[in-house]
């Protein structure tokens, strides 16, 4: 666990890219929301109440015991020492990872994995035995293994109720891996961007063709106005006729 310093400078550090808990909050999955990752990024008073509950506050107490638990139950060797937790994308600076532990070796798998570990609330939990891993918790693991570059990981999840523990082994998926390298790169910004300009574009094309109906509407109301000569043969006529008819008054 680590200690009030220690936790400050993870926290200044996971503001210059994007970490495993921060990656189903490019998807607005679950709890996590896209809007309050930009103002943690970023650096933006939150117009939102962000307190640490207690449920998070028990998460991070007992991150360890559910490490031990994991174990003694697993018979895996965990290591957990800080310096070798933390990892950068050599490729992609922005995609930084700070596992909870890295396995050594497990029968079935190749060389080692990452390890990912959770308290949860007994709802919560039998929804997790029930259906399977959620979605954010699958991202979270593919984001740890982009940055590794290792083939599998597990997930922990401790119930303190019970005290029960399940876990959920998962192996590498480089087509989702692709997946997230591109949104959290800005493929989705740069999506959003080009829908936005692609709608502006409509916009002005609107403005124009009402520019252009407007203009060809002066045009023939122009058109259907009195040109000068007719105005002044009109006048002419009108002269002529007003002297005609003075002519005849004084006969």
């Amino acid at each position: 666990m680590r200690n009030i310093d220690e936790e400050r400078q993870f926290q200044e550090e996971r503001k210059n890219g994007l970490g495993s808990s921060d990656c189903p909050g490019v998807y607005s999955i679950g709890y996590h929301c896209g809007r309050a990752l930009q103002y943690d990024k970023r650096d933006v008073p939150q117009d939102y109440p962000k307190d640490e509950t207690a449920a998070m506050e028990r998460g991070t107490m007992l991150q360890a015991p559910t490490i031990d638990l994991y174990r003694k139950r697993t018979g895996r060797k965990v290591i957990t020492h800080a310096p070798m937790l933390h990892r950068t994308h050599t490729l992609y600076p922005h995609m930084l990872v700070h596992v909870d532990g890295l396995i050594v070796e497990a029968l079935g798998h190749t060389g080692m994995g990452v390890l990912e570990a959770k308290v949860l609330s007994n709802f919560n939990f039998r929804k997790q035995r029930r259906d399977g891993l959620d979605l954010a918790y699958i991202l979270q693991v593919q984001h740890a293994l982009a940055v590794t570059g290792l083939t599998w990981g597990s997930y922990a999840i401790l119930c303190p109720d019970p005290w029960e523990l399940i876990w959920f082994d998962v192996e590498r998926d480089q087509s989702l891996i692709d997946k997230l390298i591109e949104d959290e790169g800005g493929g989705r910004a740069k999506a959003r961007r080009q829908y936005l300009q692609a709608k502006k574009r409509k916009r002005q094309m609107r403005d124009w063709s009402g520019m252009t109906l407007s203009c060809r509407s002066s045009r023939k109301s122009r058109k259907s106005r009195p040109s000068k000569k007719r105005l002044k043969r009109s006048k002419l006529r009108r002269s002529t006729n007003s002297r005609g008819s003075s002519a005849a008054g004084r006969e």
